[in-house]
């Protein structure tokens, strides 16, 4: 079997709607309610996503360029259709990755908090440590404060960068993911 290689291999693996350009996730299940966390005891419209299912979406969703529109295709066996039930389950997924988006934005917006306060750590280390030189005690030991507060101001300063160039495009990337699965059309085939 020849597998599709190259950065548009997505168009091989998925449909594509013809009107609206939007990109197709199939799903087959064998009920409505495999889409769902069997040990949430919330109620249908409220319960969170199976963790399978989930990860398939967020995988497959991460496989098309952002850019693209997405649906979800959900084959169901034609004696379990059920209107109230597709209404319930679409009401289920949007509350679901509308959840996890807001949550992504507050931990965005926590990084970048603890962020800057890193940075202000940072400087305030680097400056005791300039300051240290003209401590009047032994050498030895202001020399031993002073790379000892270099070395956290350092640390506290790459902790700045990390959270906010290499954690926070991770952070921002996630969101955007979740926020196009939340207002990922949603169709339901019966075979």
């Amino acid at each position: 079997m020849k597998f599709p290689k190259g950065k548009n291999y997505f168009k091989n693996i998925y449909q594509v709607e013809e009107n609206s350009n939007r990109y197709i996730i199939e799903v087959s299940l064998y009920d409505y309610d495999d889409v769902h966390d069997p040990w949430d005891p919330a109620p249908f419209e409220k319960r969170a996503m199976n963790s399978t299912f989930s990860d398939f979406l967020l995988g497959s969703s991460d496989d098309i360029p952002l850019h693209y529109d997405l649906g979800v295709l959900l084959h169901l066996p034609k004696d379990k259709k059920d209107e109230k039930k597709e209404r319930m389950l679409d009401l289920s997924y949007r509350y679901y990755y509308y959840y996890l988006a807001e949550r992504s934005t507050r931990m965005n917006t926590d990084q970048k908090n603890r962020a800057y306060f890193y940075l202000l750590m940072a400087a305030l280390f680097m400056i005791s440590g300039y300051l240290i030189t003209s401590w009047p005690g032994p050498a030895m030991i202001a020399s031993i404060l002073k790379e000892g507060t270099l070395i956290g101001g350092w640390v506290f300063l790459w902790e700045f960068l990390s959270r906010m160039f290499i954690t926070k495009r991770e952070r921002t990337h996630e969101n955007r993911l979740y926020r196009r699965l939340e207002k990922a059309k949603i169709w339901f085939s019966y075979y």
